[in-house]
């Protein structure tokens, strides 16, 4: 691939200083990796071997993470053609010059070309999640149990400039936030019949600030009774800044209201868990393009 040049407006970029520094110095490597046209395949393990085969700590389930947040700060595009999912960098004819004559991976317009939203783009990720054994169980009584994880994961891509004691980290946490939000989304639209904008790193600080305090099963109850709380403000709509602001005024416990959250389709249907009910897939679906 030719070398790439970072011009200075990089440091005064809003959308690119919204994010973390972990994720936007993933972003620098990853233009390293593009065709000439900006294009790539948007499969974290070659993303890996292509631009961090020294990096172990840098899985594919963190590079799968980073490519969301990029996506959701409208820095890359996530698309699929044939099958195969592929990113392009935003506004790269702006600050790049076009010296092949052709692409080495088909772009956005190609025929038969789909462009994946926010929230279909993270199905990927959830695909793999029973390799993990995470589980958010809803549908058995009035809970939600979770199931154990069967390995760990790392989840930091820092890697500190002396040998210190690593901490202890959740290896799970990303993609069970991810899980949550997914359903939030969804949840969100059933309930106010409007989609749900993910403020990217603003929402994801919220969201790891609020799993850090309250379990998963009780922050779905305590959601559930913000999306169906008749006393809700009426200037304001329910979000994940909301959520974290009203915390205590909802239970963390469904307390016989299963039923009534199920028929406003809030929770999957009886016997079912939630990494098994996937509708926020089918809203994807439906969505015209």
């Amino acid at each position: 691939m030719p070398n790439r040049i970072l011009k200075e407006s990089i440091c005064t970029s809003e959308n690119l200083n919204l994010l973390p520094m972990e994720t936007v110095a993933f972003w620098m490597f990853l233009l390293t990796a593009t065709d000439d046209f900006g294009r790539a395949l948007a499969k974290p393990e070659i993303i890996k071997g292509r631009c961090f085969p020294l990096r172990p700590e840098i899985t594919a389930e963190i590079i799968e993470v980073r490519l969301r947040e990029l996506q959701a700060e409208k820095l890359l595009n996530l698309y699929e053609v044939e099958g195969r999912r592929y990113f392009q960098i935003a506004n790269w004819e702006r600050h790049n010059r076009l010296r092949a004559k052709a692409p080495r991976y088909p772009g956005m317009d190609t025929t038969g070309a789909s462009l994946l939203t926010h929230d279909n783009s993270c199905q990927h990720v959830l695909s793999d999640d029973r390799l993990y054994g995470i589980g958010i169980g809803i549908g058995i009584g009035d809970g939600i149990e979770e199931r154990d994880s069967k390995e760990s994961l790392p989840v930091s891509v820092k890697k500190p400039r002396k040998p210190t004691a690593k901490k202890s980290v959740d290896p799970l946490k990303a993609v069970e936030r991810q899980l949550f939000l997914n359903w939030f989304c969804y949840a969100f639209r059933e309930s106010q019949g409007d989609r749900y904008r993910v403020e990217g790193a603003k929402d994801g600080n919220i969201l790891k600030a609020l799993l850090s305090r309250v379990p998963v099963k009780e922050l779905v109850a305590k959601a559930c009774g913000m999306f169906t709380d008749i006393n809700f403000p009426k200037s304001k709509r329910p979000s994940l800044g909301m959520l974290s602001a009203k915390l205590n005024d909802y239970p963390a416990h469904i307390n016989g209201k299963l039923d009534d959250f199920r028929q406003r389709g809030l929770l999957p249907p009886e016997g079912i868990m939630l990494e098994d009910w996937t509708p926020w897939k089918e809203q994807a679906d439906e969505t015209p393009s």
